[in-house]
């Protein structure tokens, strides 16, 4: 989960200041994540295929949270940084098992190891001031 949050943060070209987007992000993604596991476990349990129940659900959930999440209000709050609410996403989902259920022990161990990449990527970012252009060792302002 870590992997994932750590490039997620640079690509974007976060800051600092950005973290607490992240992090609330990073938890709305977490709970869209439990909305398409159990969207996809009912739609199995009501007899669908397993296939076109992941299909169907993913792609209308997806485009609701895309709505939801990219236009006001909520685009102008911390829960508007959509990709790292897909990575969130399809970390718990590299954690389901086979009936499209995440134990809430796993779901607590997702959210904390890519809020710890989260963490690493700030850090990492702030130690970049230690390093002039040319990638040598330096204190910072000077």
């Amino acid at each position: 989960m870590t992997f994932v949050a750590v490039p997620i943060y640079f690509t974007d070209g976060a800051k600092p200041a950005d973290y607490l987007n992240y992090v609330m992000s990073m938890v709305a993604g977490l709970l869209w994540g439990l909305f398409y596991l159990y969207g996809i476990a009912w739609l199995i349990g009501q007899g669908m295929a397993v296939d076109l129940s992941i299909g169907l659900a993913v792609g209308l959930i997806c485009c609701v949270q895309c709505a939801i999440h990219f236009i006001p209000p909520l685009a102008n709050t911390p829960f508007r940084v959509v990709p790292v609410m897909f990575g969130a996403t399809a970390m718990l989902f590299s954690q389901a098992n086979a009936e499209w259920v995440v134990s809430m022990e796993k779901f607590f161990a997702v959210g904390l190891t890519f809020l710890g990449g989260l963490t690493l990527a700030v850090f990492c970012g702030l130690g970049t001031r230690f390093l002039t252009p040319e990638g040598r060792w330096t204190l910072p302002g000077k």
